[in-house]
């Protein structure tokens, strides 16, 4: 079974744009289940950003099972992690804040998890061959060859279908058909 490295962004953008807590929770439950069963995982570096954000998403973090928060201080994590950040800082194509960025936030460690773990990183963000301005984590996955999907693929790999029943009948109408 592939195992799914989710970015922060996937949990934010799916709060903020079109997973709503109060409109499709199932998405939400299908996230917990997924994650109870090994295919879904975050990094504590993750959980620590979202929980600094204070809000309904961070309550709901916190039902987040915690065997599926891995922790990056991991020996072969931290190496992972030394090589993504060197390489990145050695790359005359990103700006220096841009580097920065990316060292100080949870993206170095995904991908040092993705990469010593063997997993699929899930995000939000596409690979942008001349990015200067931030380091996508798409365009590093490639340089370190990390397989990286956006929320929706992971979903579909995942089986993860929402679906509803019509009050006026017995048959479940379902939203996301394969």
């Amino acid at each position: 079974m592939k195992r799914f490295l989710l970015d922060t962004n996937v949990f934010i953008e799916a709060y903020r744009r079109y997973y709503a807590f109060d409109l499709i929770p199932a998405f939400w439950d299908l996230l917990i289940d997924k994650s109870a069963n090994g295919a879904l995982y975050t990094i504590d570096k993750v959980k620590t950003e979202i929980l600094k954000m204070e809000d309904d998403l961070s309550s709901w973090f916190n039902k987040y099972p915690t065997e599926c928060i891995i922790n990056t201080s991991n020996d072969n994590i931290v190496d992972n992690y030394s090589q993504i950040i060197n390489h990145v800082s050695k790359n005359s194509r990103y700006r220096d804040s841009s580097k920065s960025e990316f060292a100080s936030g949870a993206d170095g460690w995904l991908l040092a998890v993705a990469k010593a773990e063997s997993m699929i990183l899930v995000t939000q963000e596409v690979y942008i061959p001349d990015c200067r301005k931030k380091v996508p984590i798409p365009n590093v996955c490639r340089e370190h060859d990390v397989e990286y999907v956006g929320t929706f693929e992971m979903m579909r790999r995942n089986g993860m279908i929402i679906s509803w029943k019509s009050p006026e009948s017995e048959n479940t109408n379902s939203l996301f058909m394969k």
